[in-house]
C-alpha cells in the first residue's frame, strides 16, 4: 500500500528547501563595495531690518482686598486701553496675555506675612511701525501703565530669508568639497545626498530703551538690532579618484 505524505510534512520539506536555497545565494553572494564619497557642511547668513514689533505692557495694582485691588487695576487698564484706541490701534492690534489677582506677600527675616492683594494685567501691543514703539511706551505710562517688560521685533520677510540664507549655505558646502576632491587628487561625483537646518535667528529681542525718565522730555527711544537669520547645510557628494 503506498504511503503519501501529510499537508504538514509537505509544508515542512519546502520550508527547508527555502532555506536551503537562501543560505546558499547568500554564501555566494559577494560584499557590496563602498561607494566613495565626500561630505561638507556649510553656513549661511542673511540679515534684515525689522519692521514688526511688539510691546508688552503691564499694570499693577494692590487694595487690601482681591476686589479692590482687581478693580483698581481695570481701571488703570481701560484708561492704557483707551490711550492705545485712540493712537489708532484696534483690538486685533492689542491682546491680553496674562491676568491675575493674588494675596501680596511680604518677606521680613524668614517670615513671610500677607500684606493685602495684588492684581497683575499685561496686555501686547503689535505695532507695523516701528517708528511708533517709543510713542506707545510713553502714552501708555503716562496713563498708568507700571511696567514695560519686553519689546521684541520681527521682520516679515524672515522666510524669504531664510531660503537665501540655504542657498548661500549650499554653496559654501559646495564650494568646500569641489576644493577637497581637488586636494584628495580627484574630482566630485553627483550628489547623494544633501540636509538643512535652521541654526538661530539673532536680533528678535536686542533692543536699547531709553525710558523718559531719563531723558529731558524727548520721549522714549528705541533702537532695534538688524536680525540675522542663520542655517547650515551638509551635503554628500559621489568621489572619483585618479
Amino acid at each position: 500500500m503506498p504511503i503519501f505524505p501529510t499537508r504538514r510534512v509537505l509544508a515542512a520539506t519546502a520550508f527547508m528547501l527555502t532555506i536551503a536555497r537562501v543560505s546558499a545565494a547568500q554564501a555566494g553572494a559577494q560584499p557590496a563595495l563602498a561607494v566613495p564619497f565626500l561630505e561638507a557642511t556649510g553656513w549661511g547668513q542673511v540679515r534684515l531690518a525689522p519692521d514688526r514689533a511688539s510691546v508688552t505692557i503691564g499694570v499693577e495694582t494692590r487694595a487690601p482686598s482681591a476686589r479692590a485691588a482687581s478693580l483698581e487695576n481695570a481701571r488703570i487698564q481701560r484708561a492704557v486701553l483707551d490711550t492705545l484706541h485712540a493712537l489708532g490701534f484696534s483690538d486685533s492690534s492689542v491682546t491680553t496675555r496674562s491676568f491675575v489677582v493674588a494675596p501680596d506677600f511680604q518677606t521680613a527675616g524668614d517670615r513671610a506675612a500677607r500684606n493685602g492683594y495684588v492684581g497683575r494685567n499685561v496686555v501686547e501691543v503689535n505695532i507695523t511701525t516701528l517708528s511708533r514703539v517709543g510713542e506707545v511706551i510713553d502714552a501708555a505710562l503716562a496713563r498708568g501703565a507700571t511696567n514695560v517688560t519686553n519689546v521684541s521685533f520681527s521682520s516679515t520677510r524672515a522666510d524669504s530669508a531664510q531660503l537665501a540664507a540655504i542657498a548661500v549655505a549650499t554653496a559654501s558646502a559646495q564650494r568646500q568639497a569641489q576644493s577637497l576632491a581637488t586636494a584628495m587628487g580627484g574630482t566630485l561625483g553627483p550628489l547623494m545626498q544633501a540636509t538643512t537646518a535652521a541654526l538661530r535667528t539673532g536680533g528678535l529681542f536686542q533692543y536699547a530703551l531709553r525710558t523718559s525718565a531719563q531723558t529731558t522730555g524727548d520721549g522714549s527711544s528705541i533702537n532695534p538690532a538688524p536680525i540675522s537669520v542663520e542655517a547650515s547645510v551638509s551635503a554628500r557628494w559621489k568621489f572619483f579618484g585618479r
